[in-house]
């Protein structure tokens, strides 16, 4: 089980706000790391920016 993370899309119950889903199906990501989720219910795709600055390539 994970212990640690960050909340990156939704987290604020159901709904129809924009940080909020209603029936999340699917997610994509795109080349620059960006998230995709389709929301059914509210029949959109909402796209989130990924903060990279602490990502490190080793």
């Amino acid at each position: 089980d994970a212990t640690n993370g960050t909340l990156i899309a939704g987290g604020n119950g159901q709904g129809s706000s924009s940080d909020q889903f209603d029936l999340p199906a699917d997610l994509s990501l795109d080349r620059e790391g960006n998230l995709y989720v389709t929301d059914m219910m509210n029949n959109r795709v909402q796209k989130f920016l990924i903060d990279k600055s602490s990502c490190t390539k080793k």
